[in-house]
């Protein structure tokens, strides 16, 4: 049995890694709305090291959700890493805010759903 039963992924992708503020509301609504039992964790396209291995560590969990958000032209960065481990996982839902270019092919392989902010509690039920 895995460490952590379920495991929420927000990735978000940036252009610029100084100009994003990680303290928006998104995870605190994420948090509301998928309860306690399940771990959440926020990286972005230009995460560390330390970063990607715990990442890999969530991507062992039962349930994994898999959400993207952030700028459409921005590059996958070392989020390709992560989304690499996932392609075979048994219970992925991928998700996404907008349409990331960078992101179609995974999105397209893992069968992603882009979602509306408003329709995301209901998609990660």
């Amino acid at each position: 049995m895995s460490q952590h039963p379920s495991s929420l992924i927000i990735i978000h992708f940036l252009t610029d890694a100084h100009a994003f503020n990680f303290n928006d509301s998104l995870v605190n609504q994420m948090k509301e709305v998928i309860g306690s039992e399940t771990n959440i964790f926020e990286m972005d396209n230009f995460s560390d090291a330390v970063t990607l291995s715990y990442a890999s560590d969530l991507v062992k969990s039962e349930k994994l959700t898999i959400l993207l958000t952030g700028e459409e032209s921005a590059t996958l960065g070392k989020a390709s890493t992560i989304l690499n481990q996932t392609i075979r996982h048994q219970n992925l839902k991928l998700l996404a805010l907008n349409d990331l270019q960078a992101a179609k092919p995974f999105m397209i392989r893992m069968k992603g759903k882009i979602v509306d902010l408003n329709e995301l509690a209901e998609s990660l039920e």
